[in-house]
């Protein structure tokens, strides 16, 4: 049934007009550009792999969408455009918070107060930071060095897959690589994912009565949901120190955060 009424319906390729063969090949090129860092992000390459092959669809066979339809295929395009709407509506509102989070820096009034950075863990490989735990240190280290009066939390523990503690290489790198001194860095070594992180920071920064104002040295993406734990953990003047997240990674992530938000909200 379906196949009758598509494809006897739908006009061939060959004659369809320039706009909706762009759309096709912008749907193919968005796809096959959704998985081409699988192996970075699954979850965040589910939802654009479906958005592109919902404009796929509509491109292909818009004149059947269009013209007249029977009572199921109207019921079908009727629960196709709601979610659509809903979608595009909760995008739009999760965007915004994201946006919002990582537009919080500190005010300029506050600009010489004592600060403390905590750089959330990201994957490591060997002794070497992954791309993205590099930005997040390399934001640390140039606020580091123009504040001299900051202090910095490293905060990851050590995946299965990892040789040591994401916080000792964060240390080891801000020391060795950009010059740090050791005396201004304190490494949280046993955290498994942002809650740990925030919790057992805010354990250490309260131990060695280091400054509560922090400054969360992570990706833009990352910001709303990090400062939203932080809170939770206590603190309560969190700005964001953004880093942006490497453009072949940035769709996937920004997905991705959708995902970690929701779990964030059905958690509490």
């Amino acid at each position: 049934m379906f196949k009758n009424f598509f494809y006897e319906k739908a006009q061939p390729i060959k004659e369809l007009n320039f706009w909706r063969k762009a759309a096709m090949l912008f749907a193919i090129a968005l796809f096959l550009f959704s998985f081409s860092t699988l192996h970075y992000c699954l979850i965040g390459s589910i939802m654009p792999a479906c958005i592109a092959v919902f404009i796929f669809l509509c491109a292909r066979f818009w004149n059947v969408i269009a013209g007249k339809k029977n009572r199921l295929a109207s019921i079908l395009f009727g629960i196709m455009w709601t979610l659509v709407i809903m979608g595009s509506g909760f995008f739009i509102f999760l965007s915004g918070l994201m946006f919002g989070g990582y537009r919080n820096t500190l005010p300029a009034e506050k600009a010489d107060s004592p600060v403390t950075v905590v750089v959330l863990g990201c994957k490591i490989n060997g002794e070497h930071p992954s791309l993205m735990l590099g930005d997040r240190l390399r934001s640390a280290a140039k606020y580091l060095n123009e504040h001299p009066d900051a202090y910095c939390v490293v905060s990851g523990g050590q995946g299965a897959d990892e040789q040591y503690p994401e916080g000792y290489i964060m240390k080891k790198v801000l020391i060795e690589k950009y010059g740090i001194e050791a005396s201004r860095i304190f490494s949280e070594e046993t955290s498994t994912n942002t809650a740990e992180n925030f919790a057992n920071s805010a354990e250490i920064i309260r131990a060695n009565n280091l400054p509560e104002t922090i400054l969360v040295s992570s990706d833009r993406f990352h910001q709303y949901r990090a400062q939203t734990i932080a809170k939770k953990a206590g603190f309560t003047e969190v700005y964001a120190l953004p880093n942006a997240t490497r453009w072949y990674l940035s769709m996937q992530y920004w997905f991705r955060e959708f995902a970690g938000i929701c779990k964030m909200w059905i958690d509490n």
